[in-house]
């Protein structure tokens, strides 16, 4: 009879370990390849997932003052996603300053900042 209470509580214990980590809510991460840009470079980050769930990841790349890009949907097929920027930074697109990538990706948020600034040349 004691053995049967003794598996009764590991079998519990399992369960109560398990079960929660089972129903845990994605989360994503932003890894910036330099915090410090300037005119004719691009930008390149990498979105970090904890699981791939099939939704796209959304990035909106908004500026100090707030002013924003439209929503930007990312697909997410791995669990490290390389997102380099096509076009560089231009002064006649982006002032200089701070900037935030927000992004959403299956419920939870995440944001990381970069800075564009005046190289000199």
């Amino acid at each position: 009879m004691k053995n049967i209470h003794v598996i009764a509580v590991i079998i519990f214990t399992l369960i109560c370990t398990i079960l929660p980590s089972s129903y845990a809510e994605p989360t994503v991460s932003i890894i910036m390849e330099k915090t410090t840009y300037s005119y004719c470079e691009k930008l390149f980050y990498i979105i970090e997932v904890s699981e791939v769930t099939g939704d796209p990841a959304i990035v909106h790349i908004r500026d100090e003052t707030g002013k924003g890009s439209s929503a930007i949907p990312i697909q997410i097929s791995n669990l490290q996603n390389p997102v380099p920027s096509l076009v560089p930074f231009e002064a006649e697109v982006f002032p200089l300053g701070k900037y935030f990538i927000d992004v959403e990706y299956s419920g939870t948020k995440n944001t990381a900042e970069f800075e564009l600034v005046d190289s000199g040349n």
